[in-house]
């Protein structure tokens, strides 16, 4: 495949956050002296965004998009290994990873003396959790680790529990309140409606313990820690499983210079992504293209590398 053959270029930005990075980029590279051939076509896509978050290394492997955003960056790892959900290696070359913090967190009353996912199960206890919406790549982690245990959240409603995912969007703090949650499984640490219930209610942040950690990474996954601090309640690090950074990526045949002109429009237009972006809404620091090549978990496409070292990005070391 060459830039001349393609006449549509199509953008995945699964979500309201990961669709504003897309249509900078589309613009970028298909507006105003835009370096495609004459006739192309840019187009910006967007549904379910769990969904599409899961099923844009698929879409890319299919040629359905050129261009796709996922958290945690491991995903594509994954998806480049064909392990965890994906069932073959999808060659796929990395563009930029946006800066993001963020981590899976198991947070329970702490009135509960729950200390242990391991003692929920023993236990039977009858948890109200909410959790992200089915199909989201943090239920399917939750899903995954849990199989560690024997057991999925549903058992926990077989013992008199309930899990839900509406209080996500419209908010868990009244649902603690009127006492229709009493757990949180879920991951967006960054956003306020975490520092808003934390503030309110005592948590215990459950730890992922060695084995259910080592059975995640060996489908995939990558571990790390919530920092001491980082919320009220967590007293010390807690282990987890990583959700940190957004992955923009793309197939390796990507022609070159397509691959070259998404990382110049991004380098031309940061400031302006980084305007829309209030905090808590994902952006946890300022985009420097020194940065964005770093830690990308998959390798750099030729076409990107190439803009990033050109520029002199690609081998900062710091300091």
């Amino acid at each position: 495949m060459t830039t001349n053959d393609l006449k549509k270029l199509y953008f995945l930005g699964p979500g309201f956050n990961w669709m504003k990075i897309q249509g900078i980029v589309a613009v970028g590279i298909g507006g105003y002296d835009s370096p495609l051939p004459a006739g192309t076509k840019v187009f910006v896509e967007t549904y379910d965004p769990g969904k599409a978050c899961m099923e844009g290394p698929l879409l890319i492997a299919d040629g359905a998009v050129h261009t796709a955003i996922t958290t945690p960056p491991w995903y594509a790892s994954m998806a480049l290994q064909g392990k965890g959900y994906f069932s073959s290696p999808i060659p796929l070359k990395a563009l930029a990873r946006f800066p993001h913090f963020d981590q899976m967190a198991f947070a329970v009353r702490k009135d509960l003396g729950v200390k242990s996912i391991r003692d929920i199960f023993e236990k039977k206890i009858p948890l109200r959790i909410s959790t992200g919406s089915p199909g989201h790549p943090a239920c399917w982690i939750i899903d995954r680790m849990l199989e560690y245990y024997g057991h999925t959240l549903m058992d926990i409603e077989k013992w008199g529990g309930k899990v839900t995912s509406e209080e996500r969007q419209r908010g868990r703090l009244e649902a603690l309140k009127s006492d229709q949650i009493d757990s949180i499984f879920d991951e967006a640490l960054m956003t306020q409606r975490w520092k808003v219930v934390t503030d309110e209610f005592d948590f215990d942040f459950l730890p992922v313990e060695e084995a259910a950690l080592k059975h995640c990474e060996r489908l995939g996954m990558k571990r790390a820690v919530i920092p001491k601090g980082r919320l009220r309640g967590v007293q010390e690090d807690v282990p987890t499983i990583d959700m940190a950074g957004w992955l923009l990526y793309c197939h390796e045949t990507l022609p070159n210079e397509i691959a070259y002109h998404v990382v110049k429009a991004l380098d031309s237009q940061k400031k302006m992504i980084e305007s829309l972006f209030q905090p808590g809404q994902g952006l946890t620091a300022s985009l420097n293209m020194n940065e964005l090549c770093q830690d990308t978990e998959i390798p750099l496409h030729a076409g990107a590398a190439r803009y990033y070292e050109e520029h002199g990005y690609l081998h900062f070391q710091g300091g």
